[in-house]
């Protein structure tokens, strides 16, 4: 939707301004605020959440499957929510399981290769 709004600004901006003058500012203001309910009520609050978190939260067997997030309180809250920190310590106990298991007689080995390239003088 923003990049339709985006390519409409700017196909438009100058054919409006011409025609409408000052009115086409009021027209935009318009379609600014028409958007403030859209992104309140479609989109889940992000601050204090980890990429992951999201990742969760749109994942398709996750609970949240409401498009219109109204009743939601996971999405509105600004708080990190207990099961994004749940699923957190659950990734960190996987990863240092296998980083246990490769430390205990793994079958795999690591070979890196590291080429440093000195600059010319």
């Amino acid at each position: 939707m923003n990049w339709l709004f985006g390519f409409v600004c700017t196909q438009f901006t100058s054919v409006g301004i011409r025609t409408l003058g000052y009115k086409f500012y009021i027209m935009f203001a318009v379609f600014n605020i028409a958007f403030l309910p859209v992104v309140y009520f479609l989109y889940p609050e992000t601050s204090n959440r980890t990429l992951e978190d999201l990742d969760d939260y749109f994942d398709r067997d996750s609970p949240h499957k409401a498009i219109i997030r109204f009743g939601d309180k996971v999405a509105k809250q600004h708080k990190r929510p207990a099961e994004a920190i749940e699923a957190e310590r659950r990734r960190i106990d996987l990863a240092t399981e296998v980083q246990k298991k490769g430390k205990n007689g793994s079958d795999s080995t690591w070979i890196e290769d590291v080429v440093v390239e000195m600059p010319a003088k």
